[in-house]
């Protein structure tokens, strides 16, 4: 494919590689990196309530909590949005994801000690969805660790590529006759 920049432009070559060759990202990264997205934007309430308004989120989450305990969950919430963006940013990097799956097995072995052996939080809608979401992350992550981990297989191509080029500055240093003209000429040349 071919593209003009400008009306000026230095002769460009652009390789005709199809999409499907060129190792895009398969259907199941797109979706582990939309459930990564989901999971940033639903972190983002409990920090804004653990800093902003503590007393609001210990009436959801714990009551008779102080604002105190409130902040060290934002702090919590804060260190799994600073991993889950890291890994949406650099989403083929390997120990990333392993550090995710650690935090992530972290978190569900502590909601769920606290919800149903320490009984220190109540099992309320709040707590309940805050553990299927970590135990969810847990599943996927688990599940698609193989193709997670394994490394990317090159693109093996059927045949040569082939390269177009394309003189876009040539139409401005000639005029129609002396394009033709230099043609005649090199003919000419060719034949001596």
């Amino acid at each position: 494919m071919l593209r003009k920049y400008s009306s000026y432009s230095i002769p460009t070559v652009v390789p005709m590689v199809r999409e499907e060759e060129s190792g895009g990202d398969s259907k199941v990264l797109k979706y582990l990196k939309g459930w990564t997205a989901f999971n940033i934007l639903q972190l983002l309430g409990p920090i804004f309530l653990a800093y902003c308004k503590p007393s609001t989120l210990a009436t959801q989450t714990l009551p008779g909590g102080s604002d105190i305990h409130m902040r060290s969950q934002g702090h919590v919430a804060m260190m799994m949005l600073i991993v889950k963006v890291s890994l949406l940013l650099n989403f083929s990097c390997r120990p990333l994801h392993a550090v995710h799956l650690i935090t992530s097995l972290a978190s569900v072995v502590s909601l769920s000690l606290e919800l149903g052996l320490y009984k220190a939080l109540p099992a309320n809608t709040t707590n309940l969805f805050s553990l299927g979401l970590a135990v969810i992350n847990v599943v996927l992550w688990a599940v698609f660790w193989r193709s997670l981990s394994q490394p990317e297989e090159p693109v093996v191509r059927k045949g040569p590529r082939k390269l177009f080029a394309k003189h876009y500055m040539e139409g401005n240093a000639f005029g129609m006759e002396d394009i033709e003209t230099e043609k005649s000429r090199r003919s000419k040349d060719k034949r001596i």
